[in-house]
């Protein structure tokens, strides 16, 4: 999927704070901002705009957002509350900015130097996916997605210390909490059916007792086969233009080669570069590559008629054929997947409305009430559910995980739906496509 993803430090993952939904999701973005400069810049900055649709967040609304980011300012964090298994932990301490400040619409924040280069050169990677990140409501459910995905090769999170679990969550002062039980009801299950729901993860809880008491919890980690189907407006097609691959390629921020594809569009980029490309060669113009690329697509240089154009127009024609039949081939590749989950989308709702169908009319009322009240509504999902009921498409995780996990309807899962038709074999066929 061409989604925003920022690479994490794992032990800036392993924090105990107690953040809230919203300075999570800011933390997480500004790293996504910062991340390509942290070695060679101490401030930051990021248009205000910009910044509110990486964590889904109106933008007009600065008060709020300046209370966000005073609370990372004022934000003790704490590396390695969790050490990996065998080693000893680490112990450091900073806060999440040093200082921020919002002038005309941007934001420019800096980070301690200890901090920037522990986020930049971290052990291990886990990729952070800020188009899930906007899904979740609950700060315990990002924070234990955010500490389950870095293993989900390994398949499992290994045992966490139940004290070290609740620091995690930022829970350990809590006395409401204090019971594990109130712990599992309230905190736990919530995030885990919310990370199920809305990640591209399924996280399965398990745990150890020391007598009657609960010693420690681990977590099982799959790939949630159904993203799909949850995600179907997901695909960020900007991402996957080849002009923002492009500026990837050449070390530009994902921030800058994200705006610049929405703001210039694909020709005036790749004009822009070949004609950068000139001057670099020539020795026109000093400066590092990057800010040479920056100030060529933000400004646009003159346009010699003979540099550039002609080896671009010699590189079109001997890719032309090739990739236009990849290109091809890879389309209807994905249009054979997209019918696979149209016709289990059909056939999952053909079942639920033939049992609804047969249903009394107060048994109708009670699945209707029951419904709604498991998955509120709001204005938008309710108008498409009052026209379109059990084929609603903006409600359709929900109606699966109604009927499938609750109702326990008499239907086959995606999976076993999918992997007849033969899904697994199209998706290799993809991959191997793209990576020719």
């Amino acid at each position: 999927m061409g989604l925003e993803t920022i690479p994490k430090h794992n032990s800036s993952i392993h924090v105990s704070t107690k953040l809230s939904l919203l300075g999570r999701k800011l933390m997480n973005a500004l790293l996504y901002q910062a991340y390509d400069y942290l070695p060679v810049q101490e401030a930051h900055s990021i248009d205000i705009k910009t910044l509110g649709a990486l964590i889904g967040f109106d933008s007009n609304n600065t008060a709020h957002l300046k209370e966000a980011i005073t609370e990372l300012t004022q934000t003790t964090i704490e590396w390695d509350i969790i050490a990996l298994e065998g080693k000893k932990p680490k112990w450091k301490i900073s806060t999440l900015l040093a200082s921020a400040e919002i002038d005309g619409g941007v934001c420019t924040y800096e980070y301690s130097a200890m901090l920037r280069r522990e986020l930049y050169n971290p052990d291990k990677w886990t990729r952070i996916n800020l188009a899930i990140q906007r899904e979740f409501t609950s700060v315990y459910a990002l924070i234990l997605y955010e500490n389950c995905v870095r293993f989900r090769g390994v398949k499992t999170t290994g045992q966490w210390d139940i004290d070290a679990f609740r620091r995690l969550l930022g829970v350990d002062e809590m006395s409401s909490y204090s019971a594990f039980r109130v712990l599992n009801d309230k905190i736990i299950k919530p995030a885990v059916r919310e990370v199920n729901r809305h990640s591209d993860i399924i996280i399965t809880p398990y745990f150890t007792k020391n007598g009657r008491r609960v010693a420690s919890i681990r977590f099982t980690v799959q790939d949630n086969k159904q993203m799909p189907l949850f995600k179907v407006e997901d695909e960020d097609q900007i991402t996957e233009s080849k002009a923002y691959k492009e500026l990837i390629n050449r070390n530009m921020s994902k921030v800058f080669s994200r705006q610049a594809v929405l703001d210039f569009g694909e020709e005036h980029i790749f004009e822009q570069l070949g004609i950068a490309d000139s001057y670099a060669t020539k020795n026109e113009i000093q400066g590092s590559k990057q800010g040479l690329i920056r100030k060529a697509i933000s400004e646009g240089y003159s346009k010699p008629e003979k540099l550039v154009r002609e080896d671009r127009r010699k590189e079109a024609e001997k890719n032309k054929v090739h990739t236009d039949r990849i290109t091809r081939q890879i389309d209807e590749l994905q249009n054979k997947r997209r019918k696979i989950e149209k016709d289990y989308r059909n056939m999952f709702v053909e079942t639920v409305q033939s049992v609804f169908d047969v249903s009394s009319i107060d048994e109708q009322k009670e699945i209707l009430r029951d419904f709604t009240e498991r998955f509120p509504l709001s204005s938008v999902t309710a108008h498409d559910f009052k026209n379109s009921r059990w084929a609603s498409l903006l409600n359709w995780a929900s109606i699966r995980e109604y009927w499938a996990d609750i109702r326990a309807i008499a239907c086959p899962s995606f999976v076993e739906f999918s992997t007849q038709r033969g899904i697994n074999e199209i998706d290799e066929k993809i991959a191997n496509l793209e990576g020719s």
